[in-house]
């Protein structure tokens, strides 16, 4: 018995998983290479092989907030249902998808910014704004001095333009105390105002996120 995170949209695996979907459900499978393409690449799809023969299959969409986990679906081959197979693949999977606290998301954001975003301005000053954010979450500086921070980055705003402008947007996000909240609340508005704010950059930035997002949550 092998679990596999099945990382990549490769056409014949995709067939297979469709292919094991309509077995399993007698023709009325509930995916198709659009659908299944998409939960490879922004949620998470596990399969169990036995001898080299896909017979179990998990999909998950990842909701960004406390407790919650988005079961798409789950299948097995009709000869190899009551063996355990349903059980395996539900524990060991939820063992590798991890429940994110606003901070850590919010760390996420951070990083990913710093190494995709930023690079596309030559105003060194935002990246300094992310050395600010840093230095809060570490409680090195208090919520005054991200505030003087905060303060300047809005004073400067107005004078930037096209994605100076718009990365500008991104990293005064990070300059706000509750960028250290330890609970969920306010994941779900974060995540949609940051990745609005990536499309003002660039509209490839979202999956390059969603991607970076997802190896993040295999760790």
């Amino acid at each position: 018995m092998e679990l596999i995170h099945i990382e990549n949209p490769n056409f014949e695996i995709m067939q297979k998983i469709i292919e094991l979907e309509e077995s399993a459900f007698e023709g009325a499978g509930n995916v198709d290479l659009w659908i299944i393409k998409a939960l490879i690449r922004y949620g998470m799809v596990f399969v169990v092989k036995e001898r080299d023969k896909i017979v179990c299959i998990v999909e998950y969409m990842q909701v960004f907030n406390k407790k919650s986990l988005f079961l798409y679906g789950i299948s097995t081959l009709k000869k190899y249902r009551h063996k355990g197979y349903a059980n395996y693949i539900l524990n060991e999977t939820e063992k590798i998808l991890k429940n994110l606290s606003y901070k850590e998301f919010v760390i996420i954001c951070l990083e990913f910014t710093d190494k995709f975003v930023i690079g596309r301005s030559e105003n060194s000053f935002l990246r300094e704004d992310l050395y600010f954010s840093n230095l809060f979450l570490e409680k090195i500086i208090d919520q005054e001095k991200l505030k003087e921070r905060r303060v300047e980055a809005w004073n400067r705003y107005d004078s930037l333009e096209g994605v100076d402008k718009a990365i500008q947007r991104i990293t005064v996000c990070f300059l706000y105390p509750d960028i250290a909240e330890e609970s969920s609340d306010g994941i779900d508005d974060f995540q949609e105002l940051f990745l609005n704010l990536l499309l003002d950059v660039e509209s490839g930035l979202c999956v390059h996120f969603f991607d970076f997002l997802t190896t993040y949550l295999k760790k």
